[in-house]
């Protein structure tokens, strides 16, 4: 019976002035990250993730911004604040097109424009209620 036997990778280690001078090297284009993977044998994916840790390319669109925990908590406020004005927002404009669905059927069931007599009935109700009268006319 063979014996297998425990094969260890070796791992290296490499300080952080290094990935940044090497980063730094390949962004001034002295070097390509193809030539600094095979001179320093460095995989690319982990010279890749260097880049995108280390890059000042990858910083250029981040902002640092110094909030108190006020000012955090009225953020996520407004966050959840929203969210919820646009669900009821899109909840309104489904109602809506529903309420618009609902006239053009009934306009094809009475075969009467709902759309272009709608604004005459409702100031007939509107003034009704207004009057405190009852639709039926009774009270």
């Amino acid at each position: 019976m063979e014996k297998v036997k425990n094969v260890r990778k070796n791992y290296r280690s490499y300080s952080i002035a290094f990935k940044m001078k090497l980063v730094d090297e390949i962004e001034n284009g002295i070097l390509s990250q193809n030539e600094a993977c095979k001179m320093y044998k460095i995989s690319s994916s982990t010279l890749s993730g260097w880049v995108t840790k280390y890059g000042i390319n990858e910083q250029i669109d981040k902002k640092v911004i110094i909030m108190t925990r006020e000012e955090e908590s009225e953020l996520l406020m407004l966050r959840r604040e929203n969210k919820q004005l646009k669900r009821s927002l899109e909840d309104s404009q489904i109602r809506s097109l529903a309420y618009e669905c609902l006239v053009d059927e009934a306009s094809k069931y009475t075969k009467i424009d709902l759309k272009k007599n709608f604004g005459l009935i409702v100031r007939k109700v509107v003034r009704q209620r207004l009057k405190g009268e009852d639709l039926d006319g009774k009270d």
